[in-house]
């Protein structure tokens, strides 16, 4: 998997069908487990453009607030094991026709962002 970014708050997240059914089941298996954190190591050796920069891992941590951020090379999300069930998912793993994308976003799901949390493209690719 692949995570871009750039500093104007757009995270991409791209991954092939099999490498994005593994992560929605292994944050599905952290949310059943009594583990506060849980990280993916990313492949980070290619050109992040049209992004700036590219991650190194995905962090999820367990916390009292939800929240989505990159702090150095790591995408964060932190919060209740609800938010983390919800992002999984959504993640489109199961889809028929490639490339395929989802947004999560505040707008779409308020219940689980703030407004200052930073739009995530979710994208299955061959």
């Amino acid at each position: 998997m692949k995570v871009r970014y750039s500093r104007n708050n757009e995270i991409s997240i791209e991954g092939s069908i099999d490498k994005l059914a593994k992560f929605h089941q292994d944050i599905l298996d952290f949310v059943r487990s009594e583990k506060i954190e849980f990280v993916t190591v990313l492949n980070f050796s290619f050109n992040p453009a049209p992004y700036e920069s590219a991650a190194i891992n995905i962090i999820f941590r367990i916390a009292d607030e939800n929240s989505v951020y990159i702090d150095g090379k790591s995408l964060f999300f932190t919060g209740a094991k609800e938010f983390f069930s919800d992002f999984a998912h959504n993640i489109p793993f199961d889809v028929d026709t490639i490339p395929y994308h989802v947004h999560y976003d505040y707008i779409s799901f308020p219940e689980f962002l703030n407004e200052t949390s930073p739009d995530l493209v979710i994208e299955a690719t061959a």
